[in-house]
C-alpha cells in the first residue's frame, strides 16, 4: 500500500497548490475591480473622452470581438464534445464543463449589456450614465479573461498527466460503484487510444495508474465492496476483461513489449479483498487462460513468458495466492493444448522456476489450492518429457522440490 500513500501525498500536495493559487487570484481580481471602479467614478474620462461617435465605435468593436470569441469557442467546443462522445464517451464526462458554462453565461451577459448600451447612447449624458458606460466597457475584459482560463483548462484536460491526476482524484472521491465503473472504462478508452497511436510512454503511465486505482478501490470507501463476490459488474471484477481487451490491442498494434506489465496488474488485483475474502478470482483465472491462448495464437511467446513471470512473481506478498494458483493451472492447460508443445515447453519450464522462487520466498503450505496446483504440474507428463528431451532436466526436479516444500514439517 506504499504506492497509494505516496500518490496520495503527491496529489494532496498538488491540490493544496491549486487552492493556494485560487486564494491568491481571488483577492487580486477583487482589488483590480475596486481600482477600476474608483478610477471610473472619480475620473469620468479615465477610460475614454465621452463622445457619441467614440462610444458607438468602441461598443461596436467590443460586440464584434466578444461575439467572435463567443462563436469560435462555442462552436469548436461543441465539435470537440461530439468527437469525444463518439470516440470516448466515458472520458467526455471529465471535460471542464463548468468553466465552459461560466464563459458562455458571462459572454452572453456582456453581449446583452453592450447591445443595450449602444442603443442607449445619446449626445448628452449625466455623470452617472457616463460612469455606467465606462464600467460596461471595462467588464468586456471578463469574457476575454474567461476565454483564456478556459483555453488553459482545455490544454490541461488534453494532457495525459493531467487526465491521470484527475482520474486518481475522482477515484478517491467516488461514492458509488457506478462512478468507479465509469472511471475504469474511461481509463480503458485512454489505454486503447494510446496503443493505437503508438504512445508507449502513455501506455506505461496508464498501466501504473490502473495499479494505483486498484489499491484505491480496495482500501478507500471499502463499504462499496460489500457483496462484491455476488456482483459480476463490480468495478474491480470488470478489470480482467479490460486487461484482456488491452492485451489484444497491444498484440494487434505491435506493442506487445509492454504486455508483461499487465501480468503485474492482474497479480496485484488478485490481492484485492473484502473482510478477508477475495473480490476477484474467477475473472482473473479465466483472463489468464484467454491471454495465454491469444499470445500463442499470435506467436508472442517471449512476451507471454514475461507476462507469466510478472503474474507469478510480481508482488512480494502472499495475498491472492489461491487465485494465482488457479490462474497458473489455466495457463499451463493452454500450453498443454497447444499443437506444437515443443515451442511452448520452455514457457512451462520458466513457470516451474517462477513457482520455485515463489514457494522459496512465501509460506504457501496452508494456502488453498496449492495441493491441486502441484498435482496438476506433476500430471503434465508430456511437457515434462519434452523439456527433458530438450536437455532441461530441471523441470522434473523443480516440481519435486515444490512438492517437498509443501509436505515438509
Amino acid at each position: 500500500m506504499r504506492i497509494v500513500k505516496k500518490q496520495e501525498q503527491f496529489y494532496n500536495h498538488d491540490k493544496h497548490d491549486k487552492h493556494d493559487k485560487i486564494e491568491i487570484i481571488i483577492p487580486v481580481l477583487v482589488s483590480i475591480n475596486f481600482v477600476l471602479i474608483f478610477l471610473t467614478w472619480f475620473y469620468g474620462n479615465s477610460i475614454v473622452q465621452y463622445n457619441l461617435d467614440n462610444y458607438r465605435y468602441i461598443y461596436s468593436a467590443l460586440l464584434q470581438v466578444v461575439g467572435s470569441i463567443f462563436a469560435f469557442i462555442a462552436s469548436s467546443t461543441l465539435v470537440v464534445l461530439q468527437l469525444l462522445h463518439s470516440n470516448a464517451p466515458n472520458s467526455a464526462r471529465f471535460f471542464p464543463e463548468k468553466i465552459f458554462s461560466s464563459f458562455l453565461i458571462i459572454s452572453l451577459l456582456v453581449l446583452v449589456c453592450d447591445t443595450v448600451a449602444i442603443l442607449s447612447l445619446n449626445s448628452e449624458v449625466t455623470f452617472l450614465k457616463q460612469f455606467i458606460f465606462n464600467w460596461l466597457i471595462i467588464i468586456n475584459i471578463y469574457p476575454i479573461f474567461f476565454a483564456f482560463i478556459y483555453t488553459l483548462y482545455v490544454i490541461r484536460y488534453l494532457s495525459p498527466k493531467n487526465q491521470v491526476e484527475q482520474i486518481i482524484r475522482l477515484a478517491k472521491k467516488a461514492k458509488s460503484n457506478n462512478e468507479r465503473s465509469i472511471i475504469i472504462y474511461s481509463l480503458e478508452e485512454m489505454f486503447l487510444s494510446a496503443i493505437k497511436s503508438g504512445q508507449g510512454g502513455n501506455v506505461r503511465l496508464y498501466q501504473n495508474t490502473l495499479t494505483d486505482i486498484i489499491s484505491i478501490f480496495t482500501d478507500v470507501h471499502v463499504d462499496l465492496n460489500v457483496k462484491s463476490k455476488y456482483k459480476p459488474d463490480h468495478p474491480l471484477r470488470i478489470i480482467p476483461d479490460i486487461i484482456e481487451r488491452i492485451t489484444s490491442s497491444m498484440i494487434d498494434n505491435d506493442m506487445s513489449n509492454l504486455l508483461h506489465f499487465n501480468g503485474h496488474i492482474l497479480r496485484q488485483l488478485s490481492g484485492s479483498k473484502y473482510n478477508g475474502e477475495d473480490i476477484v478470482n474467477v475473472e482473473i483465472a479465466c483472463s489468464i487462460g484467454h491471454i495465454t491462448k491469444e499470445c500463442m495464437d499470435n506467436t508472442r511467446l517471449v512476451d507471454l513468458n514475461n507476462f507469466c513471470a510478472n503474474f507469478i512473481m510480481g508482488a512480494d506478498e502472499k495475498d491472492g495466492l489461491d487465485t494465482i494458483f488457479w490462474g497458473v493451472r489455466n495457463l499451463v492447460e493452454q500450453l498443454s493444448n497447444h499443437p506444437s508443445k515443443e515451442n511452448v515447453s520452455y514457457i512451462f519450464s520458466a513457470i516451474v522456476m517462477d513457482l520455485q522462487y515463489l514457494f522459496d520466498n512465501v509460506n504457501v503450505k496452508n494456502t488453498s489450492g496449492v495441493e491441486q496446483l502441484v498435482s496438476f504440474l506433476e500430471n503434465q507428463k508430456i511437457l515434462i518429457k519434452i523439456c527433458a528431451e530438450r536437455g532441461n532436466n530441471n523441470v522434473f526436479q523443480g516440481i519435486s522440490d515444490i512438492r517437498r516444500s509443501i509436505t515438509k514439517e
